[in-house]
């Protein structure tokens, strides 16, 4: 891997990296706003999917569908087909929660799917 590529995947995780820990922190906050850490726990996933997209030479879009991102990604590695619900689960969260959220999910829940997406990254 030449030099560039590997600075582009390694910016993708550590923001990938950064909201997830940001997300654990805020859920960590006794009645801490939980609509802005769900926000980081689907970003987390967006960014952990692209850094891996990158370092298959994959051309990124502009895109917030975890989902999407997830399907195009087991082109590349079909073991990612595990993690579809979570990426289901996690889209809404790019804007579902950033204005007046109706409802919030278990936020256990949501950094589970995060981690789940993110966890291919350790074994990677």
């Amino acid at each position: 891997m030449d030099d560039a590529k590997r600075e582009l995947v390694h910016a993708w995780l550590i923001k990938a990296d950064n909201d997830l820990t940001t997300a654990r922190e805020i859920g960590a906050i006794t009645d801490g706003p939980l609509d802005t850490a769900i926000y980081h726990c689907q970003q987390a996933a967006e960014k952990a999917v692209k850094g891996f997209l990158a370092f298959h030479d994959h051309r990124l879009v502009r895109s917030h569908d975890v989902e999407r991102l997830v399907e195009l990604a087991e082109a590349y590695e079909p073991g990612f087909v595990r993690w579809e619900d979570a990426a289901i689960t996690l889209t809404p969260y790019a804007t579902a929660y950033r204005y007046i959220p109706a409802n919030l999910p278990l936020w256990s829940r949501a950094v589970w799917n995060s981690t789940r997406l993110w966890s291919w990254q350790r074994a990677w």
